[in-house]
């Protein structure tokens, strides 16, 4: 692989305590850097908004790797722009300084500024990605309950995700690792069971469990019985697993829901009975949430102080592998979630099969912290061992260069280097074919990466998209990589477009003195979220299911900057949709008329003084109703919906309930410009 390589010089970088390293070309130039906890203090001191972009979960998780020496070279740069700022790799620099350990990095120094919101705004690589990789089958099942029994195991399944630990890649890699069964049982159930009208995770669960058991044979019968031929009836002499599908087409026939939770718990019940050779009964099952105030719907209305029973009462049947039960706790112990044998509900009674779960006490906290138990312990899963073995043979023949690539180049590497890798997202191949083709494309500081094997590791979405839009780009392309390398890439989330909005300055410190508090950081997210929906609607990107590009956000917002006046009132109408939907809202219904859409905001954020014919007066009550179970399309589609009605219902009134209506509408200085 060649590039052309300019001869000017490079130029000087603000601060002196970057080096240089080689000089690429196009202002550009890169060096491999051993980055300290005292050089990461450094930097972050020099940007006044550092701690405003620290991600604590992605902070955690590289810690963790970089404490137990497993951090990989990997080719992922710490990025600086052409003025001397931090664009790129702050939770790594965080990391550094919480684990007190320096890492093994790529510094590139001189993008451009205007690049740096086209950084990290690819789909995040996930685990399954890793598994697929190594040629696996089935990998999203075998991850997700992998990670519900780790779960199960400390005690948090049920509780909301501000209250459950994250749970790492190697943790997961350990885990899965240590238990064949899992990847065994879930074959097995997918492999068995068909058109169930038990969910599949609940028959992917209690397979994993009975060949963690050695109790295949059993476990195959207690699955053919969950998806039986022959008609069943009460009258007959049925199985446990015979007895549960039953009562779960019952069930549906009857429009009773049957939530996966649920439906995991009456499955162990049965699966129990099956092993333990004991008769059928009709499963029940109660989730217990403690002494947590409840909503109507039963769900806690919040967990703060609340003493919550262990995976919200989820039964531990007697039959369940000793090294899977949930671990033990000091927290006091109550009573579990409620096994009945009958119709009759007895509130207080507990099966022999079920044990008692004890409480944990939620404390209002930040979020949990990762799991870290066991990363990297005398027995690493093959992530760890990996990692810890890539960590010790650090590769010493990494080059990088600038390289055009043509579609032809493109298609090439592809056809060539592009094995074991994940699949393709067609939705980020169109989002980068959009920016491509549109000339936003930005030689922004994160190259392309091939192995040591001739593998390509990072970028397989950037050539795809460069060969479907027919026009060449310039990238950094890095060689010599480790081909482990594959499984380090994206620990940490997308980052969030940015936007450049202004903040807020008039907010006092507590010690008086004024401080500059960034109110942008807080609602740049809700404005990027109404932006990609003014985008769909401005070019169907609904139907299609088209992923909007950073560059596309923030053309956007150029060609809309008003969309921004409606956060301070979408904050307080939350209890009609979230932040991003309401500023949307907002825009689209004050720029098609700003007298009648302020009077349909007020009336629907408060329902004051709705005659019994407005439109409002019904619609109100089921959105605010619906709140919490809608998606963004469904709520922004529904509350345009309702928008359109009124507004239909209210051009029709009569010119002196017109007048009425514009006396009573918002004071002056209320309404959104």
């Amino acid at each position: 692989m060649t590039s052309p390589m300019t001869d000017s010089a490079p130029p000087a970088l603000a601060p002196d305590i970057m080096g240089r390293g080689e000089y690429l070309g196009q202002g550009l130039s890169w060096e491999r850097y051993e980055a300290t906890p005292d050089w990461a203090r450094t930097i972050l001191a020099m940007e006044s908004e550092s701690n405003d972009r620290r991600d604590q979960p992605a902070v955690n998780e590289y810690a963790a790797v970089m404490r137990n020496g497993g951090w990989v070279f990997n080719g992922q740069p710490i990025v600086f722009s052409d003025k001397g700022h931090l664009i790129d790799g702050f939770q790594r620099l965080f990391a550094c300084i919480q684990a007190d350990t320096p890492f093994d990095t790529a510094i590139v120094y001189g993008v451009d500024a205007a690049a740096a919101h086209t950084i990290d705004q690819h789909a995040r690589r996930s685990y399954q990605n890793v598994l697929e990789s190594r040629g696996w089958r089935n990998v999203g099942a075998i991850v997700r309950v992998a990670a519900w029994l780790l779960r199960y195991r400390r005690g948090d399944v049920g509780m909301p995700p501000s209250k459950a630990r994250s749970i790492s890649w190697v943790r997961l890699d350990r885990f899965i690792a240590d238990h064949p069964a899992i990847r065994e049982g879930v074959d097995l159930a997918i492999r068995i069971t068909h058109s169930s009208p038990v969910p599949a995770f609940a028959r992917e669960i209690v397979a994993v469990i009975g060949c963690a058991l050695g109790r295949k044979e059993d476990t195959i019968q207690f699955l053919k019985d969950l998806t039986p031929h022959e008609e069943l009836s009460l009258s007959g002499n049925l199985r446990p697993g015979q007895a549960l599908t039953l009562q779960a087409r019952m069930m549906r026939s009857n429009g009773l829901p049957l939530p996966t939770l649920h439906a995991i718990a009456l499955t162990l019940l049965a699966f129990d009975d099956h092993l333990c050779q004991r008769p059928a009964v009709t499963y029940e099952w109660k989730a217990d949430f403690g002494d947590a105030p409840l909503r109507d719907d039963g769900r806690p209305s919040s967990w703060v102080g609340a003493n919550v029973t262990q995976n919200i009462g989820l039964p531990t049947p007697e039959s369940f592998p000793a090294e899977l039960r949930p671990l033990p706790t000091t927290s006091k112990t109550s009573k579990t979630g409620i096994r009945i044998s009958s119709f009759t509900v007895d509130a207080g009674a507990l099966s022999k099969s079920a044990t008692a779960s004890p409480r944990v006490s939620y404390e209002q906290s930040e979020r949990a912290p990762m799991d870290e138990t066991a990363l990297f312990d005398d027995q690493p899963g093959t992530l760890a061992s990996n990692l810890r073995r890539l960590a010790a043979e650090s590769p010493s023949t990494v080059s990088m260069k600038i390289v055009t690539v043509s579609p032809a180049k493109a298609q090439e590497w592809l056809s060539s280097f592009n094995y074991k890798n994940r699949r393709l997202q067609k939705t980020n191949v169109s989002s980068f074919v959009r920016d491509m083709r549109a000339g936003e494309w930005r030689l922004n500081g994160q190259p392309i990466c091939f192995s040591t094997e001739n593998r390509l590791i990072n970028g397989q979405h950037r050539l795809e998209a460069v060969s479907e839009a027919g026009v060449d780009i310039d990238v950094l392309v890095m060689t010599g990589l480790a081909d482990e390398a594959f499984a380090t890439y994206d620990m940490q989330a997308r980052k969030p477009v940015a936007l450049n909005l202004p903040g807020d300055e008039s907010d006092e410190a507590e010690d008086g003195k004024s401080a500059k508090k960034s109110l942008a950081r807080t609602y740049e997210p809700v404005i990027e979220a109404a932006a990609k929906m003014l985008w769909r609607d401005e070019n169907d990107g609904y139907r299609s299911g088209m992923r909007v590009t950073a560059s596309e956000v923030r053309d956007t917002l150029k060609r809309h900057p008003k969309l921004v006046d409606g956060y301070q009132q979408a904050r307080r109408m939350f209890h009609i949709a979230s932040n991003g939907v309401m500023t949307y809202l907002i825009y689209v219904v004050m720029k098609e008329d700003p007298v009648i859409g302020q009077e349909f905001l007020d009336s629907l954020d408060t329902g004051a003084n709705l005659s019994s014919n407005n439109p409002l007066l019904k619609a109100r009550d089921t959105i605010i109703a619906a709140r919490a179970k809608r998606s963004r399309l469904d709520a922004s589609k529904n509350l345009k919906e309702v928008w359109r009605t009124y507004y239909a219902w209210r051009k029709k009134q009569p010119p002196a309930q017109k007048a009425i209506f514009d006396d009573e509408a918002a004071p002056e200085g209320e309404q959104s410009n």
